[in-house]
């Protein structure tokens, strides 16, 4: 849905706890594991780059 109109999401300072809910849930299997990052630092931080 969110990729067809253009919109990307994102997730910066993911623990491994969070991440494992995330696994869990299939969050990580419909946002990308390429869009979920440990920390802040590692995500990027333009626009468009993921």
């Amino acid at each position: 849905m969110l990729p067809a109109r253009g919109i990307g999401v994102l997730f910066g300072r993911v623990n491994r706890y969070l991440r494992a809910d995330m696994d869990r849930h299939r969050i990580t299997e419909v946002v990308g594991a390429s869009r979920i990052f440990e920390t802040l630092h590692q995500a990027p931080q333009e626009p468009g780059t993921v």
